[in-house]
C-alpha cells in the first residue's frame, strides 16, 4: 500500500545518485535540455558544479556600481535623522470599548445601582495606525465589518501627511515603509503618493 521511504540516513552509493544517473544518460541519448549548451560551454562553468550555481563573472563597471551602492548605503545610515524620517504602518484587528462608567450620585448609605459586565465576546475593528521614531503619527478605527483598500488607505496617507505637518513641522524628507500588499499598491494609492510627493 504504501511505498518504503529511504531513511534519511541512509546515503546513495556513487552510481545511485540521482545527479550522476542523470548525466550518465544524458551522455548515452546526447540529449541535452533547452539552454544547456550554452551553459556548458560557458568558461566560468565547471563541469562537475551544480546546475543551481550562477557564474559569478561582474565586469569591472558592475563592481565599481556596487562598491558605490554600498559606500552609499553606509554613509546614509551615519546620518542621525535618517532613522527619524522613517515612517511605517501597520493594521490589527482590536477589541474596541468605548464605554465609559457613569458617576452616580447617591445619599450616605445607600448602594449603588448594579452595572452588568461588559460582553466579553465583543466584536473587534480594525485599527490602522503609523509612526515614527519618535511615536505615534496617526491612527484610525475603521468601522464594523470594513477593510483596508485602496481608497480607504489613499484617506489614511492624505490624514498622515496632515498629522506629519502638525507634529513633526520641520521634518522634510519623509520615507514611508510598506509592503506591497494590494491596496499599498494600488494605481490609486500610487497616484496619492506622487501627489503627497
Amino acid at each position: 500500500m504504501f511505498r518504503r521511504q529511504r531513511p534519511l540516513w541512509q546515503t546513495y552509493r556513487p552510481e545511485q545518485r540521482p545527479a550522476r544517473r542523470r548525466r550518465e544518460r544524458e551522455a548515452r541519448c546526447k540529449y541535452a535540455r533547452a539552454g544547456d549548451h550554452v551553459w556548458l560551454q560557458s568558461p566560468n562553468h565547471q563541469q562537475s558544479s551544480s546546475r543551481s550555481r550562477l557564474p559569478t563573472s561582474a565586469g569591472e563597471y558592475q563592481m565599481q556600481v556596487r562598491v558605490t551602492a554600498c559606500q552609499s548605503l553606509l554613509l546614509t545610515l551615519q546620518r542621525k535623522e535618517y532613522l527619524a524620517d522613517l515612517v511605517t504602518g501597520d493594521k490589527s484587528w482590536v477589541l474596541y470599548n468605548n464605554d465609559t462608567q457613569r458617576a452616580v450620585w447617591i445619599p450616605r448609605g445607600e448602594e449603588p445601582p448594579v452595572q452588568s459586565k461588559a460582553n466579553l465576546h465583543k466584536k473587534k475593528c480594525l485599527l490602522s495606525f503609523f509612526w515614527d521614531a519618535k511615536g505615534m503619527l496617526y491612527y484610525e478605527f475603521l468601522p464594523q465589518g470594513r477593510t483596508v483598500n485602496a481608497t480607504t488607505y489613499s484617506n489614511q496617507l492624505a490624514s498622515l501627511a496632515l498629522a506629519l505637518r502638525e507634529k513633526r513641522p520641520r521634518r522634510s524628507d519623509v520615507h514611508l515603509i510598506h509592503d506591497n500588499a494590494r491596496p499599498h499598491v494600488a494605481k490609486d494609492t500610487q497616484e496619492k503618493l506622487q501627489e503627497l510627493n
